[in-house]
């Protein structure tokens, strides 16, 4: 493996080559996949570590981990704390995931029975279209959150699309300087776009949401584009 050393990161004494990327994105936008994957290769992973106290989401400035080259931690709510943790984690990366927003929305209102990890986000009501609704703040809440990573770190920003994202592993390793030989089998489940009118129509009259998915289409654009430079 080959890594780096920021310029940051040897002003403040960071260890050589220490790496940290954190996943962020919507709940069912394929975090779990890619923090797993990134796991196969870093030497640590820790995906919603709800169980560890010393991970507190609301203490960032306490947070240590082991000795080691490399780093993946997946919180969705990180983009919400992506200051304190460039202050404190100065070789940080931000891996952004984007799912189509019509099925991303779809998976959260209604997940199927065989989702991975099962969750049934009971939080978003009981009828129909009230799950919708919610659903779609939901997702507006964290793609908003992430937006702003971007704004504000953009050399610290990856976009990773949904559906490219096994083969998106090279550009990742590109901006990273991290070899990433090892990933999970990947299953695209998405539904094609005859089966999402209902969630389509929400978003149309949404005006954040349209703003919002415009945005991520030029970036899951420019994202593709970029890994068709690296083949």
């Amino acid at each position: 493996m080959f890594f780096f050393t920021s310029p940051i990161e040897k002003l403040r004494g960071h260890r050589h080559g220490q790496v940290y990327l954190w996943v962020i994105g919507p709940p069912r936008s394929g975090s779990t996949y890619l923090t797993l994957s990134l796991g196969k290769n870093t030497s640590h992973c820790f995906s919603e570590p709800i169980k560890i106290p010393l991970f507190d989401r609301d203490n960032v400035e306490n947070w240590k981990f082991p000795k080691c080259r490399s780093i993946v931690f997946k919180w969705c709510e990180n983009h919400g704390v992506a200051d304190k943790i460039i202050d404190r984690f100065p070789n940080s990366y931000f891996l952004h995931t984007i799912r189509d927003p019509a099925n991303n929305i779809l998976s959260l209102s209604h997940p199927k029975s065989d989702s991975w990890p099962r969750r049934e986000f009971e939080e978003l009501g009981e009828e129909k279209e009230t799950r919708v609704q919610n659903a779609v703040g939901l997702w507006e809440h964290y793609t908003a959150g992430c937006l702003d990573v971007r704004e504000k770190y953009p050399d610290r920003y990856i976009p990773v699309p949904y559906t490219s994202m096994p083969s998106y592993f090279p550009v990742i390793e590109e901006k990273i300087q991290l070899r990433l030989k090892r990933k999970l089998k990947f299953k695209d489940r998405d539904l094609d776009s005859a089966y999402l009118q209902d969630i389509q129509y929400v978003i149309s009259h949404n005006v954040l949401a349209v703003e919002l998915s415009k945005k991520l289409e030029q970036i899951c654009q420019d994202a593709k584009a970029e890994l068709l430079q690296q083949k």
